[in-house]
């Protein structure tokens, strides 16, 4: 039933433009990243992660800080996936299991940094759709980081559906030269959050934003085939 159940919400997530799909143990990232988990993933054993990509051309005039277009363009595709992974879950509590739609950007604490109820991205690595990047970001073959991302967490029994290569941002740097809070590092564990963190919130106060978002770095991490 679950492997019917998960290839159907996988189809009907591509109808959408969701072509970015995975699912994995929660086990291992309880056990090894548990500060990104939370509360929320008690009593579930599993993971569903989507992810729709960003229009490049939203990204065009992106400098060095974001455009009310790129903001557009950001808070719909959250729309989209928050209204399909609402659906999905539906689909999978009609099928008898439970389930708990995450939403794509929701914040429930902002000290000291911006914090939503999962990390989407550790999920997404998990499931073996991509890599930590440089930019503290998820980092995907196809899409590079111009994704966006949410998760469905449920008590079905579902494995790695993907099979990640040993992969990494390799000589590509561009996400460091171009971030307007020398925030990137050539480590993504030594990723300076605070200093993100900081720009997002002047950013927040540009007319017609008005959201902790940047898209700069989303810009310069283009995908990996295409470097």
């Amino acid at each position: 039933m679950s492997e019917e159940l998960i290839e159907n919400i996988r189809l009907k997530a591509a109808e959408h433009g969701i072509d970015t799909f995975g699912t994995c143990s929660l086990a291992e990232v309880k056990s090894s990243y548990p500060e990104h988990i939370g509360n929320l993933a008690d009593g579930f054993r599993s993971a569903l992660v989507f992810g729709i990509p960003l229009p490049s051309a939203c990204l065009d005039n992106v400098i060095d800080k974001p455009t009310p277009i790129y903001m557009h363009h950001y808070r719909q595709l959250n729309y989209i996936l928050d209204r399909f992974t609402m659906q999905a879950a539906i689909m999978i509590e009609m099928a008898g299991a439970k389930a708990l739609a995450i939403p794509a950007s929701q914040i429930i604490s902002w000290k000291p940094i911006p914090r939503g109820h999962i990390s989407h991205k550790m999920l997404a690595a998990a499931a073996g759709l991509g890599w930590r990047g440089r930019n503290n970001l998820l980092v995907t073959m196809h899409h590079g980081s111009q994704l966006r991302l949410a998760s469905i967490l449920t008590d079905l029994p579902l494995k790695q559906s993907n099979s990640p290569e040993n992969l990494n941002c390799g000589t590509c740097r561009s996400c460091i030269t171009s971030c307007p809070a020398s925030a990137i590092k050539e480590n993504p564990e030594d990723f300076d959050v605070m200093a993100c963190s900081q720009k997002l919130a002047e950013f927040q106060n540009i007319p017609l934003i008005g959201q902790r978002i940047c898209g700069v770095c989303v810009k310069a991490c283009k995908p990996k085939n295409n470097i």
